[in-house]
This record gives C-alpha cells, sequence and structure tokens, in this order.
C-alpha cells in the first residue's frame, strides 16, 4: 500500500519499514527482494528515517506503527 500508494499516500520510507519487517520474520517470499528496491530508490535522509522506523516499530512490538 505505501509503495503504490494504494489508499493512502505513497511513502517509500514506510514501504521499505514494513518490507524489511516482513522480510526479517520470513512471513512474505519476496519482502527482501521488494525491501532492496525500495533501499536503492531512496534517498541517505530517507533510508535512515525508514531504518530508524523498523527497529522502533519492532521495539514497539508492531504496536501502533503505521
Amino acid at each position: 500500500m505505501y509503495k503504490k500508494g494504494q489508499g493512502i499516500k505513497a511513502e517509500p520510507f514506510h514501504a521499505y519499514m514494513w518490507s524489511a519487517l516482513a522480510a526479517d520474520m520470513g512471513k512474505m517470499p519476496n519482502a527482501a527482494a521488494h525491501r532492496d528496491a525500495l533501499w536503492r530508490r531512496m534517498t541517505p535522509a530517507a533510508q535512515n528515517q525508514a531504518r530508524q522506523l523498523a527497529v522502533s516499530c519492532k521495539r514497539v512490538s508492531y504496536r501502533g506503527c503505521r
């Protein structure tokens, strides 16, 4: 949804966050490929924000993550 802007504003760093979390948990077969493709398209600032979002979301057991 965040990658394509389906129903919400497209936000690559949120798309990266969810793909990274899915890849870490092994829940989505193509998650790592999606994560890596998004990473390559983001600016360094967006990469940093995406990484921080993923860490924060994991820290709170995914509660309240958007």
